[in-house]
């Protein structure tokens, strides 16, 4: 599987391999998130490592706004982000991004 989420105690991991699409990596989120119950209150690792996804600005800020969605909604309160030089700074360039990312996922 592409984009998995594993859950121990708080923390959430989602783990991203290969090439994945904005679809699987809410599919694993939605997953992860439902697997910890109602009113759980966690903190997301993001690998991406393995991930070789050439990332558009609008997939970081579709990614950005999940995460700020789970933030929003008082299930995430932390999130780290593991990922190669191009990740980590097309992420670094999406943070600006983030209120676009929301309405980007609101609309899907």
């Amino acid at each position: 599987m592409p984009a998995q989420c594993q859950l121990r105690g708080e923390l959430l991991t989602i783990s991203v391999v290969g090439l994945v699409d904005n679809a699987e990596i809410e599919r694993a989120l939605t997953e992860g998130v439902a697997s910890a119950g109602p009113g759980a209150q966690l903190h997301l690792l993001w690998d991406a490592r393995r991930s070789v996804t050439l990332l558009s600005a609008a997939d970081v800020a579709f990614r950005m706004g999940l995460v700020a969605s789970l933030a929003d909604r008082g299930i995430v309160s932390r999130c780290a982000v593991l990922g190669d030089g191009t990740h980590q700074q097309s992420i670094i360039d999406g943070l600006g991004t983030v209120d676009s990312g929301r309405a980007a996922h609101e609309s899907s």
